[in-house]
């Protein structure tokens, strides 16, 4: 793929995906990455989700508006929901999702590491940590926003900062 730089503004929505797209974005995100596993490889799969230019494409191709600032949250929920029933045919676990599901990163990841058999604690460490720093770079960018008159809805819990242990990256990862 090729290295691209810049930045898009994503609107802040509200809302919940509704269920007729949710498990469309199930069926064909599972379908898809099988077929990215099995043609090349579950590291391949992992590096494409890692770039987020093919990961807003494939969101978009998996029924999501390509400006929809809940992609990442609502493609990992699907992914998860898809490949849960793979994971030991695939080796790749899918932790986290959107809203409460966020907030069980931690416990799913020490669990996959007990069965698996890696330091799933280090792991929900690691986790928590870039929660804290994407929590500040969301309250930074808002107070940014709203420096220059744009809507500042997403920084929601900035002045506290206590969302930002319970919030966590939705990770997907290869055992």
């Amino acid at each position: 793929m090729a290295r691209r730089a810049g930045s898009a503004d994503l609107p802040l929505h509200g809302g919940q995906v509704p269920k007729w797209l949710a498990d469309r974005m199930t069926r064909l995100g599972a379908v898809m990455s099988q077929a990215i596993v099995h043609h090349y490889g579950r590291d391949e799969l992992l590096r494409r989700l890692a770039n987020p230019f093919w990961f807003q494409s494939f969101g978009a191709v998996m029924g999501m508006d390509w400006h929809s600032s809940g992609i990442t949250t609502s493609v990992i929920g699907a992914l998860k929901r898809g490949l849960t029933p793979l994971q030991k045919e695939l080796g790749i676990h899918v932790c986290g999702g959107r809203g409460k599901h966020s907030r069980r990163t931690p416990h799913e990841l020490v669990a996959i590491g007990d069965s698996v058999g890696f330091d799933g604690a280090a792991l929900a460490k690691a986790s928590r940590l870039v929660a804290k720093v994407e929590h500040w770079e969301r309250c930074r960018q808002a107070a940014a926003s709203a420096r220059i008159g744009r809507s500042a809805k997403s920084g929601r819990g900035c002045e506290g900062g206590s969302q930002a242990a319970d919030g966590h990256r939705a990770i997907p990862f290869l055992h």
